[in-house]
């Protein structure tokens, strides 16, 4: 049998055999056997409570301060769990609840199943966080520049005073994240105690170590890197309740640390596929076992939440993106096996013939792969006035909406759109058949479309038109909902 040594930290003595139990491999099927087995009645009992407990406790509070305050007492408060095959910690507490807890459920129902708590926690979804800059900053760095941001405002700017108070209550929610951070440094050491094992009690040690450090700063490892955003991922989703929290390109921003950890003989290629197909089960916790809206029965803010990974596509400079660890994570997705996350493939003409075939191996196999077109979604960025850089730096979030990363949220301009009602606008001259009421971009009326390529000119003018007024009403949404919280 070949045996793999993997250590975390360059000399600290700490080896994992793959194959093995208590290897990477064996630690992974068990915890792919956990999710299987999972009960879809479970429910974060905690959370729940907390929440309650604050509509009693924080109502004096502003809106935005409100906001910080609710993330201080989740993060305070939630339990810590640490489970044996954990090496990557960050885990909700959850229960099947009793006769009991069934009928405060029934009572509270938005403590569950809403985004959020509608009207007391705001819970933005649909997005991805710049993953980068927490990686490269660390919590403590991104609260300095919030800091630097909140003295630089004077007196005499305008909306001074919800500037500061929207910039203070930012701080105030990274430190919240910093201390359940530490905290789980804390539950590490408890454990370590009542450790027998030594290999496992070498392991609960770094654990420890590790959250100590990255409760303020920044990944100095690919292993680092992993842990801080989970334990940031499941604060944005699965505490404060946002749906659609994507890792976004992570072929991209781990990059140098993944190259770095393999040179100095810190990681190798399996250990790292390993790792990561851990990290990705952990990000799809509180999802249920529903493949779909219509059988997902999960009662928690995250049972529509899908995981996407995007890989390839182009760098900044519009080189190919594809690398190294790009195979990694296909091999870690070909690892798990699980229906979570999807891996978006951003597909270039010219691509590596490597890439494609591994990618088609994918498919075969009916792992959860979707392919795009890159060069035209870039395009149709651009387009819309995002920059090149932006553009270029895209990923996937929610129901395969494109964003920029780290820059919007939301499913503008996205929606389920009727492509048959459109056909028919453009046969209409833009009007609806059945009342003949314009509803449409006014194009050629049917006895004037003679070609088809008329008629193509006119089902484009249907479908700008559309989405003209989708992103219009969309924008005026996040205006009127949001502009008075977050007056950047």
């Amino acid at each position: 049998m070949v045996v793999l040594e993997f250590s975390w930290r360059s000399g600290n003595g700490t080896g994992y055999r793959m194959g093995t139990e208590g290897g990477l491999v064996w630690r992974l099927e068990r915890l792919r056997e956990k999710r299987f087995a999972e009960d879809d009645r479970q429910v974060c009992m905690e959370r729940a409570c907390i929440l309650k407990d604050t509509k009693e406790t924080l109502g004096h509070l502003s809106h935005v301060a409100r906001q910080a305050a609710i993330t201080r007492e989740l993060c305070e408060r939630i339990s810590c769990v640490i489970e044996p095959e954990d090496l990557i910690v960050g885990r909700m507490p959850e229960e099947v609840p009793t006769a009991e807890g069934e009928a405060f459920i029934a009572g509270n129902p938005e403590l569950f199943c809403e985004a959020g708590v509608p009207g007391w926690l705001d819970s933005l979804g649909i997005y991805i966080p710049d993953w980068d800059r927490l990686v490269e900053r660390g919590i403590g760095g991104l609260a300095s520049d919030v800091r630097g941001r909140l003295g630089a405002i004077g007196d005499g700017d305008e909306d001074a005073d919800r500037r500061r108070e929207f910039l203070a209550a930012a701080v105030a929610a990274l430190e919240a994240v910093s201390l359940l951070i530490r905290r789980y440094a804390e539950e590490a050491r408890r454990c370590l105690n009542r450790e027998e094992d030594a290999a496992r009690a070498a392991e609960l040690a770094e654990i420890a170590e590790r959250c100590d450090r990255l409760a303020w700063e920044p990944a100095a490892g690919f292993v680092d890197a992993l842990q801080l955003i989970q334990l940031m991922h499941m604060t944005l989703s699965c505490l404060v309740g946002g749906r659609d929290v994507t890792p976004g390109r992570l072929d991209q921003y781990l990059l140098p640390l993944y190259a770095d950890d393999l040179a100095q003989g810190r990681l190798d290629e399996g250990d790292a596929a390993t790792l990561l197909a851990m990290f990705f089960l952990r990000l799809s916790q509180m999802g249920g076992s529903g493949t779909d809206f219509d059988d997902s029965v999960r009662r928690t803010p995250c049972k529509y939440t899908h995981i996407y990974v995007t890989v390839g596509g182009v760098d900044p400079q519009g080189k190919s993106g594809i690398n190294a660890l790009t195979y990694v994570i296909i091999d870690a997705i070909r690892l798990l096996e699980y229906r979570e996350p999807t891996l978006l493939v951003r597909y270039c003409l010219g691509s590596e013939e490597r890439f494609a075939a591994e990618i088609a191996e994918l498919v075969r196999r009916r792992l959860p792969v979707t392919i795009y077109n890159d060069a035209v979604v870039v395009r149709a960025l651009t387009a819309q006035g995002v920059s090149l850089v932006d553009a270029r730096g895209y990923a996937h979030s929610a129901c395969h909406n494109v964003l920029v990363v780290g820059r919007e949220a939301g499913s503008a301009p996205g929606g389920f759109h009727n492509m048959p009602k459109l056909v028919l606008l453009a046969m209409n001259g833009g009007h609806e058949l059945s009342s003949d009421v314009q509803i449409g971009e006014l194009t050629p009326p049917p006895e004037e479309i003679e070609t088809f390529e008329q008629f193509r000119q006119a089902l484009m003018s249907q479908v700008r038109f559309l989405l003209r007024g989708v992103r219009q009403t969309w924008d005026k949404r996040w205006e009127r909902s949001y502009s008075q919280y977050c007056p950047l």
